[in-house]
Parts: structure tokens; C-alpha cells; sequence
């Protein structure tokens, strides 16, 4: 069976801390550590990461999930990325325990070539 292509998580490593330089501002000090990759599937990539970002009294620190549309070969080939992201943006007002969603990337701009959003690791 073919398998979704992936970068390295160097290289996945360095496009998330890039990406949310430009949204967190790039005057911020940035930095994203423990960087995983797990096996879940192919409709998506997930990566597990700890972001960290602004200076002194004001750096915050993030356990943050990035859901990435496969790239290459597609199991699920109509998987809607914005769809998930808006359900878990109508969660965020509820009871219902879900992650926090934080940032949603389509294609245009994204530094994987395909829509991601960002949510909070639970």
C-alpha cells in the first residue's frame, strides 16, 4: 500500500517554528521542541509539538497538535481540514471536552503545501 509522503521532523521541525513566527510575531523569540510524528492513519499528519514563544515574563509555552492534509498518496482523498477545524471551534464554547482549536493554515501560505490547523494537545 503506498504511503502519504512526510518530511523529516527537522524539517517539520523548522516550517512550524517559520510558520508561527508569522503569527505569533516575528519579534517574538520562537521555538518548537519534542517534535513527534505517531503513526495515526492516513487521512492526516499529526505532529506533537511544545512551542514556546515571546521574551522574558511574557514567553508563553504551548503543548500544541498540528493536523496536516496528507501530501502524495490519499486515502481519504476528500478529507475537508476546514470542517474539522470549524467543529472543534463550535466545541470551544460548549461543555463538551475537545481540544482548543487555535489557528487554522489553508493552502495558500501553508509552508507543507496543504491545509493544516493547530489545536491544543488534551
Amino acid at each position: 500500500m503506498p504511503i502519504p509522503r512526510t518530511r523529516t521532523e527537522e524539517e517539520s521541525r523548522t516550517l512550524l517554528r517559520e510558520w508561527l513566527a508569522g503569527r505569533v510575531g516575528a519579534d517574538q523569540d520562537v521555538a518548537v521542541r519534542d517534535l513527534t510524528r505517531p503513526h495515526t492513519g492516513y487521512s492526516g499528519e499529526t505532529l506533537l509539538f511544545e512551542a514556546t514563544w515571546g521574551r522574558g515574563a511574557d514567553t508563553r509555552c504551548e503543548r500544541l497538535v498540528a493536523r496536516v492534509r496528507t501530501t502524495g498518496f490519499d486515502f481519504f482523498p476528500d478529507v475537508d481540514m476546514t470542517l474539522h477545524y470549524d467543529v472543534l471551534r463550535a466545541l470551544d464554547s460548549t461543555d463538551v471536552p475537545a481540544p482548543r482549536p487555535w489557528w487554522f493554515q489553508d493552502v495558500d501560505g501553508s509552508p507543507f503545501g496543504e491545509p493544516f490547523f493547530v489545536m491544543s494537545q488534551i
